[in-house]
């Protein structure tokens, strides 16, 4: 009797979990002030959360590049199921010792969307100097 020969099938675990995310990240959106100025614009803190930061893929290089930034990083946080939904209008605030040398924020360039797990959000974050 013969062996059918059946393709075997490898689980490939995610490469994130809920115990990656350490890094405390502020984003801010834009508010208008009391002030009947048009110029009286701040930002004010939306959401607070604990995200997985790292060295930009070569895809979020050619993001950046678009963009004209001098300073790049990439960011996974979990997605909130609607609580809070980023967009490019946003900045952020990395709040870790490696990520100070910034001036200023970092302006939220790319949203990535997990549409097959909606598990995580995934960010490309960039900044000039």
């Amino acid at each position: 009797m013969t062996m059918v020969s059946r393709p075997s099938f490898q689980y490939q675990p995610q490469k994130v979990d809920s115990g990656k995310l350490r890094i405390p990240i502020h984003f801010y959106a834009q508010d208008v002030g009391d002030s009947p100025e048009p110029t009286d614009v701040k930002p004010k803190e939306v959401f607070f959360c604990l995200c997985d930061a790292y060295s930009p893929s070569n895809k979020d290089k050619v993001v950046l590049d678009s963009h004209e930034v001098d300073l790049g990083v990439t960011v996974i946080i979990r997605d909130t199921k609607g609580e809070f939904i980023p967009n490019n209008k946003m900045t952020a605030v990395i709040d870790d010792a490696r990520y100070q040398d910034v001036k200023g924020q970092w302006q939220v360039e790319e949203v990535r969307h997990d549409f097959e797990a909606n598990r995580f959000i995934t960010l490309v974050l960039g900044a000039k100097q």
